[in-house]
């Protein structure tokens, strides 16, 4: 799961929403899954991910594996410092926003292809979930999507 920005103190609702998603995404069938948290300290002294793992560990309830990497400042570190997490594993999800998830999900095929192989789509069937919060995502999305073209390295 890709942290966002998180003011000094608590969880913010992008990220809780993105917790949500990750909690769904996981295969229902599956033997084991590790839940992997990305999301260094960008605008607190606390990292994202652990912000995310004390949400995770409390109001969720969630007792299943948990990893967190919490030097990323960005979405390009979040995939690169995740990727030794990553290794061996049959299904990956990065839950995050629509295009986040995108623009994540590109970084890793120029990464690292062959991870990039084992993507599947996060479940995002909550039509009216954070409908507020939509027309903001898109267009933060949009931009970050727009920059990383730009740059040609999709550092954004």
């Amino acid at each position: 799961m890709l942290g966002y920005g998180n003011a000094p103190g608590e969880l913010n609702g992008v990220n809780r929403r993105r917790l949500q998603r990750g909690l769904r995404s996981r295969h229902p069938r599956a033997a084991s899954s590790l839940l992997l948290l990305s999301g260094g300290a960008v605008r607190s002294t606390v990292p994202e991910a652990e912000l995310m793992a004390a949400h995770l560990r409390g109001p969720l309830g969630y007792r299943g594996a948990l990893a967190l990497e919490t030097e990323s400042r960005s979405t390009e570190d979040n995939v690169r410092l995740s990727v030794p997490f990553l290794e061996g594993a049959d299904r990956i999800v990065l839950a995050s926003d629509p295009l986040h998830e995108l623009r994540a999900q590109e970084f890793l095929r120029r990464l690292r292809p062959d991870l990039a192989a084992h993507l599947a789509p996060a479940d995002r069937s909550r039509p009216l979930e954070g409908w507020w919060l939509r027309p903001a995502e898109a267009v933060i999305g949009i931009e970050g999507l727009r920059r990383a073209r730009m740059l040609g390295s999709w550092r954004a």
